[in-house]
């Protein structure tokens, strides 16, 4: 009888599932050892955050702190100032507090190493504007225990991460510049925009006394206007110049940029008109009225307003045509409808709070205010007797403030709209005063 005689196949698949075992085994070991890796990452990344958070919050408090006797703002701003040095001292104990309540002490710790540094920037030329700010980086490496990877590879595994956070001083509304057009547009239509300078047909000029100007498009004039900024940061545009020959002429010399101004240097608080009653419209002829909203009203004829301080919240016009009105310490807030303040005004002195305690007492330094939804215009004449102090902020692209004058008017203002018109036959003088204008807090944000 023939026998076969065959190979043995026997221990085969015990060698493959040795194999796959052992395969299984490594991406356990890689599994089990990356989440160990991630998890520690995201606990020294999350404690380097609040560690320059925390610092960041310090350093902007100290800045503008009445007890530490220390009020550095934008137009103060001194990297090498004492007072700079102790804020951001106290800036760094509180990072270094912080990282270390959340198990990340600075310095060396076992297997944590970790630093807390601070740099100030005295004024980073962004064209349009000077950046000014405080940097408070955390560097923090620590040494990973693992499950599997100490066997495959030598020496620690470490994790090292980077967290910077940015303080920003206290700054008026785009940077200070005395005029600032926002909007998408060009010039007077149904797309508003730029600055645009009239000379009513007449001539006249417009004399900017500090802050400068600034729009995100373009510079336009008519009526043979004379333009001069004084003291100033000159003047800035996107778009086009057309203020360079008979119809306007600018000095000095405006100058093309390629950026706008950021979209925070107009973060504007919106006043919070629900804590006022409802007023009814005031009497003809000489009244007093209080602070509250307000539907609209007319002053005209031998009408005789006072306005007491505080906050005012309009759903409608405001117009006044004649007589006077007068009001220290005054926020007009237009939640809807516009404003028209005309030439025929017998006495206008409206000015904006100095210091506000709450809501109700208006916003300190904003003498008009136009919601981001209204697409208003805000309409001032001047003469010898009107005198306006404040910021004025049509808030919306579309908006519009449109001063003039029949008679040399003085405005200490600054103004902001999508488009800002200045011009008329007369002088029109423009004094941005950097004590009287509403400032935005300190800046606090995570840049990495």
């Amino acid at each position: 009888m023939n026998h076969k005689q065959s190979s043995s196949e026997s221990g085969q698949v015990l060698v493959i599932l040795v194999l796959v075992m052992v395969g299984l085994l490594a991406f356990t070991a890689l599994a089990i050892d990356g989440g160990i890796l991630l998890a520690d990452r995201r606990g020294a990344q999350n404690a380097g955050d609040a560690a320059v958070l925390a610092g960041g919050f310090r350093i902007a408090n100290s800045l503008d702190d009445y007890v530490l006797d220390i009020q550095m703002d934008y137009e103060s701003w001194d990297c090498d100032h004492p007072d700079m040095a102790t804020a951001t001292d106290y800036g760094v104990i509180d990072a270094v507090n912080k990282a270390d309540d959340n198990g990340y002490p600075i310095g060396t710790s076992g297997n944590i190493t970790g630093s807390i540094t601070v740099q100030c920037e005295q004024g980073l030329d962004m064209g349009s504007y000077e950046d000014k700010y405080v940097d408070t980086t955390a560097q923090i490496s620590s040494q990973v225990d693992t499950a599997f990877a100490h066997f495959a590879f030598d020496g620690p595994l470490l994790n090292s991460i980077i967290a910077i956070s940015r303080v920003r001083p206290r700054m008026p509304l785009a940077f200070g510049y005395a005029i600032y057009a926002f909007g998408d547009g060009c010039g007077p239509g149904s797309d508003p925009g730029g600055i645009n300078f009239d000379g009513g047909g007449g001539g006249g000029s417009v004399i900017v006394n500090g802050g400068g100007m600034f729009s995100n498009t373009c510079i336009t004039g008519n009526g043979g206007v004379d333009v001069i900024v004084n003291d100033g940061f000159g003047i800035g545009y996107l778009g086009d110049n057309e203020c360079n020959g008979s119809n306007c002429s600018v000095s000095p010399a405006p100058t093309q940029q390629t950026e706008p101004l950021p979209d925070w240097a107009l973060l504007f608080p919106e006043p919070d008109c629900s804590g006022l009653s409802s007023q009814p419209d005031p009497p003809n002829g000489t009244a007093t009225i209080s602070r509250g909203i307000y539907d609209g009203f007319t002053v005209n004829g031998s009408d005789n307003l006072t306005l007491e301080p505080g906050l005012y919240c309009f759903t409608g016009n405001l117009n006044a045509t004649g007589g006077t009105i007068t009001g220290e310490g005054v926020t007009i807030y237009m939640q809807s409808g516009g404003i028209n303040i005309g030439g025929g005004m017998d006495d206008v002195d409206l000015s904006a709070p100095g210091f506000v305690g709450e809501e109700e007492d208006g916003k300190a330094g904003m003498l008009i205010y136009m919601a981001e939804d209204n697409e208003g215009v805000i309409s001032l004449t001047g003469n010898s007797n009107t005198t306006f102090t404040g910021v004025i902020f049509a808030a919306n692209p579309d908006s519009e403030i449109d001063i003039s004058g029949t008679a040399d008017a003085v405005f200490n203002c600054q103004l902001i709209a999508g488009m800002v018109t200045v011009g008329g036959a007369a002088q029109i003088t423009v004094n941005f005063d950097y004590g009287l204008v509403h400032k935005l807090p300190a800046r606090l944000t995570l840049e990495k």
